[in-house]
């Protein structure tokens, strides 16, 4: 029961960040895309999480650690006709939004577990 639920929270956390961030593109609002990363990370995580109730936080990195993987390959296979690819550039470049994106994860997967936590002890109060 507990993997189909992660699997689920998986599912949506994924499906939360990309809708959310083909509307904030759609809108043409402009941000930092550090910070549009990290809320957008927390965020869905804490979506997964709470859908998951309990052992998100692994499941939720390792979906960032494919999703920054898929990034950094999309980045390379970009460079790479100008003769300007190297993984190790493209980490420096984005080391910043890597970190903050995975603490992010890391504490939206926390906080939605406690959030779940808290709402199933008010369920059973009742």
């Amino acid at each position: 029961m507990d993997t189909k639920r992660i699997l689920l929270g998986l599912a949506a956390a994924a499906a939360f960040g990309l809708v959310a961030g083909e509307l904030i593109s759609l809108a043409n609002f402009t941000s930092n895309p550090v910070l549009q990363s990290v809320a957008l990370g927390f965020l869905a995580t804490t979506i997964g999480a709470l859908i998951a109730r309990r052992g998100f936080v692994f499941p939720a990195l390792g979906l960032w650690f494919v999703g920054w993987l898929l990034v950094g390959c999309l980045l390379y296979f970009i460079a790479a006709p100008t003769g300007q690819a190297s993984f190790l550039a493209i980490a420096q470049v984005n080391l910043l939004s890597i970190v903050l994106s995975a603490l992010a994860v890391a504490i939206g997967a926390l906080v939605g577990q406690a959030l779940a936590k808290r709402v199933l002890r008010r369920a059973a109060a009742i």
